[in-house]
């Protein structure tokens, strides 16, 4: 089996809603579905996916593809890395045997040492060297089904507990390192980075594990807590624990319980409460953010009411309000954190206890209040300027209104006051984001962005590709079979009719959605996915009216068709012409004169043929191996059709 099938094998596997929906938050509506879209700041969903077709398209960035593309994009890797991991995924064996860049493969190596590590502690745990940890996890209430679910492992009180079971079984020792899983000194000796600790794996969202939290759990005065350092797989800031495992139920709930430890998690879960998960013991991040914005815009946050966990909360909140997402808070008891509510009072009270959340305004005033702050003038006026602060950095103006109202009842202070602060606010943000601001497609160079690209394609020829991809494949061969690339003139659109070209040439049919994988850049792959989802084609009746029947469609795809063949005729009877003038009287016109004549009357001979384009050449006459069967028509071979 070659490249190209294996490919085809994975694309037909892979479910896009499935794969996307692993990102972002999807939205069923009508046939398609909907998505506040990854690759830029929106307020109103513009991503859809269309799970018929397998491809997705954003209306507002334009970016455009297919299940490849999307992988690409998200997690920054070439389109074999992107095949691979869905094979990986669906269970379809891969063998790609030409070499990968030198960084792909440093890249695997670092994931399967970080698998091998989970194997190897979860099995350290499961024998005789994991007794006492087994006992910390009954004490702590963590059943079997939690710890397997997240993968709970112990590194044992060894130097070289990892080290020696890698060297048992012969595996290169430096991706080990590089993962940070073994610590090597400047003379070589190397030892494990993880010892007597519990170790709690943390996955990425698709489930690959990249790194480890662990916690000590014997009487050892060394830090509670220490994680993998930043690696080629890994970085703190921008990976949250347990989302692989509370993915699903984030999304069915819409919201996102945020607590600050790793046995926080596993203790909620073990309550019954498993959309929870943690910052990897990190102030949250607008990385963190982002990543979770994609399976809802509701935060919950969940910390005890110590200052640290109130002051790390609210940078949490601002980044949260700005990014668009509605944040509520739960404020435990004193000296209290999820963990110790249930185990010292079970599951039910710290179900209460997040039933009684509050919204940002209280939360800010109760703290302030502990603090002393609301007991002074200069206190209180502090208190509603930073909490005026965090409500600027709300984009939506309709919840800033009644933030502004709640404060006003908080405070006891008149809402013309607060609108007159928050707008002065407003119009400093405003001013700072808008210095200087730079015209795309200026004299820095840069490139027109798609949106703009997509904006100026000609009327007739994105009607006439688009009425070729809608129709079935063998008329979609016929059209075609009736068209030349230079009959174009947009760029894109030609380069689109070429790739059409050639798999019709190559195959003898068209099949869209392998047309997808054929096209390589990104601006080509917007404007297919632009041309197959167009953004009225998002409502659920599009289709009941777009075209009667598939006659209709047929039909006009052929007045499609000779609209573009009479612009193109009458295009290239004006150059001929204009060249006509410029060689009279010249020493040499007869024989220039004679080459012209000759393109003139295979202009006419097209001209006439292009008027009885009425319906198709009997499908018998179209080769399902791409020969054709009628002569007239075999010198249209791809160079001829190039123009």
């Amino acid at each position: 089996m070659n490249f190209a099938d294996r490919v085809e094998d994975v694309r037909n596997a892979a479910d896009i809603v499935d794969v996307i929906g692993d990102y972002i938050r999807l939205q069923k509506r009508g046939k398609n579905y909907v998505a506040l879209c990854p690759f830029h700041t929106e307020k109103t969903p513009s991503f859809n996916v269309n799970p018929e077709r397998r491809i997705f398209k954003c209306f507002g960035c334009g970016k455009g593809g297919n299940v490849f593309t999307f992988l690409m994009e998200m997690e920054k890797i070439s389109y074999t890395e992107a095949v691979r991991t869905l094979a990986e995924r669906y269970g379809i064996r891969w063998e790609d045997r030409s070499r990968p860049p030198e960084q792909e493969q440093a890249k695997d190596e670092l994931y399967a040492a970080m698998n091998f590590a989970v194997r190897f502690y979860r099995e350290i745990l499961a024998g005789e060297r994991g007794a006492s940890a087994r006992k910390y996890l009954r004490r702590r209430g963590w059943d079997d089904e939690v710890t397997e679910r997240f993968q709970i492992g112990v590194a044992p009180d060894a130097w070289d507990a990892l080290l020696t079971g890698v060297r048992k079984r012969g595996l290169d020792e430096s991706p080990f390192v590089a993962a940070g899983l073994l610590t090597e000194k400047d003379d070589g000796h190397k030892y494990d980075y993880f010892r007597n600790r519990l170790l709690f794996p943390i996955f990425s969202p698709s489930g690959r594990p990249v790194g480890f939290g662990g916690r000590v759990f014997g009487e050892d005065k060394e830090r509670k807590y220490i994680n993998t350092r930043d690696t080629g797989i890994y970085s703190k800031s921008n990976v949250v624990y347990g989302l692989y495992q509370a993915k699903d139920a984030i999304r069915k709930e819409d919201q996102v319980v945020l607590v600050e430890g790793y046995a926080d998690v596993l203790s909620l879960h073990q309550a019954g409460i498993h959309n929870v998960v943690a910052a990897s013991g990190t102030a949250l991040t607008t990385a963190q953010v982002k990543l979770l914005g994609r399976y809802t815009g509701q935060f919950l946050f969940v910390f005890d009411a110590d200052s640290a966990g109130a002051s790390a909360m609210l940078r949490g909140i601002e980044l949260i309000m700005e990014a668009g997402h509605e944040v509520t808070i739960v404020t435990l008891p004193q000296g209290e954190d999820p963990d110790s509510v249930v185990q010292k009072l079970g599951a039910e009270e710290i179900r209460r206890l997040l039933r009684q959340r509050v919204h940002f305004v209280d939360f800010v005033a109760a703290k302030y209040q502990r603090e002393g702050m609301l007991e002074t003038p200069d206190g209180k006026a502090k208190a509603v300027h930073h909490t005026i602060e965090l409500i600027a950095r709300i984009p939506d103006p309709i919840r800033r209104d009644f933030y502004i109202k709640s404060l006003a009842e908080k405070f006891s202070i008149y809402e013309s006051r607060l609108w007159d602060a928050l707008n002065a606010r407003l119009s400093t943000k405003t001013a700072r984001r808008t210095q200087a601001p730079v015209a795309r497609g200026s004299q820095t160079g840069t490139e027109p962005s798609i949106e703009t690209l997509l904006a100026d394609l000609p009327a007739r020829e994105k009607t006439f590709l688009q009425d070729v991809l809608s129709l079935q494949p063998a008329i979609a061969v016929g059209i075609l079979r009736h068209v030349r690339i230079d009959d174009l003139q947009h760029p894109l659109c030609r380069k689109i009719l070429r790739y059409l070209i050639e798999q019709e040439e190559m195959t003898g049919v068209v099949d869209v959605e392998a047309l997808m994988s054929m096209v390589p850049d990104t601006d080509a792959q917007a404007l297919l996915t632009e041309l197959l989802m167009p953004r009225h084609s998002s409502s659920e009746r599009w289709n009941d009216f777009r075209y009667v029947n598939v006659d209709d469609a047929e039909r006009a795809a052929f007045e499609s068709l000779k609209t573009i063949l009479a612009d193109s005729i009458d295009r290239r009877l004006r150059q001929l012409q204009a060249k006509q003038r410029e060689i009279a009287g010249e020493p040499d016109d007869l024989r220039q004169t004679l080459m012209l004549l000759q393109e003139l009357i295979e202009l006419k001979q097209r001209i006439q043929k292009a008027a009885t384009l009425d319906q198709l050449p009997p499908v018998a006459n179209i080769s399902p191996a791409g020969v054709r069967n009628d002569p007239a028509e075999l010198s249209d071979d791809l160079q001829t059709r190039s123009g």
